[in-house]
């Protein structure tokens, strides 16, 4: 994280800090949102299933009990009781003496057909079945094997026209009874009489018809047990339910029964019974729910079979097994919601209860995929993910432009600060320019001054000499006054040119003083611009520190170039200390020069006296030679000036040597500074 964060630049730092800002509450506030949207949308699918769940479990009991009600309104029908009792009566008058004999070749192929369509009949089961007293067999040979109607549609048949008492009563109550098994989807009506537990009317009239559920070949099935029930309880309870179990006269299919018993003045005279329909519990459990294409629903008892077959999968039957964990999780607790693998093994979401049905252990299983139970929940988080996209793509075109209006004002602040920098030094580069060309002007002049001091020195020098010459020439005056007019002449053309060389002398100070008077103007300017980069400077460096960790670099620029401008003020200082040594030196010559001057003035006014009075040389030859050997005095004391002109003029020289050196250090300062400043100008225009 370190190295990453050394790797960015300050720009970089202040993007990412302002997406980071931006992104990390959204993320966050989102994936909360997300969370929340998804629980609410797996409690209201999970609600939605459950009441649909709930609801076929009500609609499935308000069914059964509707089917308990119009039973047990047939059971009390006197029509019935009166078709119960004239049937049973004519069934067994069959039995003593039928009106034609039994087609026993007949029978037998309609129960080979049986045998043949029965699902897992075992080898006997034709001879087993076929076992029947003379009264079933009479029964069947006149409205199963006989019966002209196709297999299926025997139920067609009103009276099998044998003129029997039995056929009489059966074409009056079969109408009615047939009826209302159309009318109440019911897929069988039975009459039972409770002597031998003969079947003795049916409405479809399948093989079971005119059997005893007694000791008949159907009596141990669920269906005869609970006849068997019924007539030892002799109809205490008011009715009777099996579950679907396998029933070899519907081909071995799953059948359930629901038996009511007869009564006629409080005795038991038969037992209605019913066989309960499939459909209508298909269509209770197969019942859409709403906005789930894949919705199913089925019934599963508690031996894991089925009781209703599943809309999604006709190739199962009641009866057939199912599992999986939803399976157990049904039959296991009461009711819930919960996600797995149904008996197919695919994904579901199922919702699952109970049903509330006398002596079963049934429950209800409702289920849609799983793919489409979510289906609005991926929608949701799809539109969320791209609403996130959308809004964190506008989050970062925020950041950007928040970042470059953040960055703005620090980009104009070093545009001035480079303007600042760019005309401090400049003027720190003109004025260290000033300073070295008028120090080599100093240069010049001094150079020129040590020149003329030697010359005035070498002047002297002869002045000397011709001093002594006049001294001697004054002592052999008295031999020679032509000679002394001579001496005179050659001194007066010598003070002369010393008058000359002395007052260049004088000239030459002079224009030194001046150089020197403007070399310390230029070191005081030197000094104010030195002062003036310290302050910049100093102001760079606060301004740096305002930028934090990106103007460090700065900082130390800026202190250097402070400590470069202190160093600058002490050279300047230096050198106005010597300038006004100078200055000094320069003035004092100037003094003797003059003074010097002034001497030579009065020995040219004295040779010229000398030139006229040559005559009178004699009477003040003593006076001359005294002048004479004060001129020497004076002489020596210029000669000794001008060599302390000269050195000062070396040491002057000297000095400006320094002071250019020292406006070369400035200048390259002024250099380093003009580069550190443009290298944070440049960090700070990439920002």
């Amino acid at each position: 994280m370190q190295a990453l964060a050394r790797a960015l630049n300050f720009r970089a730092k202040i993007i990412l800090a302002l997406l980071l800002a931006g992104l990390l509450p959204s993320g966050a506030i989102l994936t909360l949102d997300m969370a929340r949207f998804e629980a609410s949308v797996r409690r209201s699918v999970e609600s939605q299933l459950h009441q649909a769940s709930d609801a076929k479990g009500a609609m499935l009991e308000a069914w059964f009990a509707n089917l308990l009600t119009v039973a047990g309104s047939l059971a009390e029908n006197p029509f019935v009781i009166a078709a119960m009792m004239d049937l049973e009566r004519g069934a067994e008058q069959l039995g003593r003496s039928g009106s034609r004999p039994v087609n026993e070749a007949r029978l037998r192929e309609r129960y080979q057909i049986q045998a043949d369509r029965t699902r897992d009949a075992s080898p006997d089961a034709l001879d087993r079945w076929m076992r029947l007293d003379v009264a079933a067999r009479r029964l069947q040979d006149l409205y199963v094997s006989g019966n002209p109607r196709p297999l299926g549609e025997k139920q067609a048949l009103e009276d099998a026209g044998d003129g029997s008492r039995y056929s009489a009563g059966h074409r009056k109550y079969h109408p009615f009874l047939r009826n209302y098994l159309k009318d109440f989807g019911f897929y069988d009506i039975f009459l039972i009489e409770p002597q031998a537990g003969s079947i003795v009317y049916s409405v479809f009239k399948e093989t079971d018809f005119g059997t005893s559920l007694f000791d008949g070949p159907y009596s141990g099935t669920a269906f005869g047990r609970a006849a068997q029930a019924i007539v030892r309880n002799a109809g205490s309870d008011p009715f009777l339910v099996t579950d679907f179990a396998p029933y070899e006269p519907s081909y071995n299919a799953h059948a359930a029964f629901i038996l009511m018993p007869l009564r006629q003045d409080g005795t038991l005279v038969g037992i209605l019974a019913f066989q309960i329909p499939i459909e209508p519990l298909n269509d209770i459990l197969r019942r859409p729910i709403a906005g789930f294409a894949t919705s199913d629903g089925f019934l599963v008892g508690a031996d894991r079979l089925l009781r209703s077959v599943p809309l999604k999968d006709q190739s199962l039957e009641v009866g057939s097994p199912v599992d999986g964990d939803i399976v157990e999780a049904a039959l296991a607790r009461d009711e819930g919601v919960m996600r797995g693998a149904n008996y197919a093994g695919d994904d579901v979401l199922a919702a699952f209860r109970p049903v509330a049905i006398p002596g079963m252990t049934w429950a209800i299983v409702s289920e849609i995929s799983s793919d489409e139970a979510y289906a609005d929940l991926r929608a949701g988080l799809r539109a969320a993910g791209m609403t996130a996209g959308g809004a964190a793509g506008l989050i970062v075109i925020a950041g950007l432009l928040t970042a470059i209006w953040l960055l703005r004002p620090i980009r104009r602040l070093s545009e001035d600060m480079h303007g600042i920098a760019v005309r401090s030094v400049g003027a720190l580069k003109e004025a260290s320019g000033s300073a070295i060309e008028a120090a080599e002007k100093m240069v010049v002049t001094a150079e020129e001054t040590s020149r003329q001091s030697q010359v005035v020195k070498e002047n002297s020098g002869h002045a000397a000499t011709n001093v002594a010459d006049v001294a001697s020439a004054v002592e052999q005056m008295s031999a020679s006054a032509q000679e002394v007019v001579q001496g005179v002449v050659r001194t007066t053309g010598f003070m002369e040119e010393v008058t000359r060389k002395a007052e260049s002398a004088r000239t030459s100070l002079t224009d030194l003083e001046k150089v020197t008077h403007r070399i310390r103007g230029v070191a005081s300017h030197i000094d104010g611009i030195a002062k003036q980069t310290d302050l910049l400077a100093l102001n760079a460096a606060i301004e740096a520190a305002r930028a934090g960790e990106a103007g460090r670099g700065f900082s130390v620029v800026a202190e250097e170039v402070r400590k470069l401008a202190a160093m600058t003020t002490r050279s300047t200082g230096e050198i106005a200390a010597e300038v006004q040594a100078v200055v000094g030196a320069v003035e004092r010559n100037v003094v003797m020069i003059r003074e010097m001057t002034s001497v030579m003035e009065r020995v040219r006014d004295q040779a010229q006296v000398m030139s006229v009075t040559a005559l009178e040389q004699g009477d003040v030859s003593a006076r001359i030679a005294s002048r004479m050997a004060d001129t020497a005095q004076r002489v020596a004391i210029v000669d000794h000036s001008i060599a302390g002109v000269g050195s000062a003029s070396a040491e002057a020289a000297s000095t400006a040597t320094g002071l250019m050196d020292q406006m070369a250090d400035v200048d390259a300062a002024s250099m380093d500074l003009d580069t550190a400043i443009g290298t944070f100008v440049e960090r700070v225009r990439r920002l």
